[in-house]
């Protein structure tokens, strides 16, 4: 098979990992049949999005409580669920 040339500008990283997470994300490079720099990229770019979301969630609540879609009637109770997710 041909290696497709991607215009993703890449970057080495050196660094020392706990070996358990290392061979962690090895199990789940080989679960998925990727290698283990993929698998990498795959799990940081997902958290990376995750938290992004997370930071956007009151902004989309707040739009979609203006547009009468949902009601969220308890806030303090969102604000405690937020400030969890926020610590991930």
């Amino acid at each position: 098979m041909a290696k497709v040339k991607s215009n993703v500008e890449l970057t080495r990283v050196n660094m020392n990992l706990p070996t358990s997470l290392v061979n962690d994300i090895k199990e789940y490079a080989m679960e998925r049949g990727i290698n283990t720099t993929n698998a990498y990229i795959n799990l940081l770019q997902e958290i990376v999005e995750q938290k992004k979301m997370i930071k956007q969630l009151p902004e989309s609540v707040a739009l979609l409580q203006k547009l009468n879609l949902i009601d969220v009637t308890n806030l303090e109770q969102l604000n405690k669920i937020m400030s969890i997710l926020e610590r991930r």
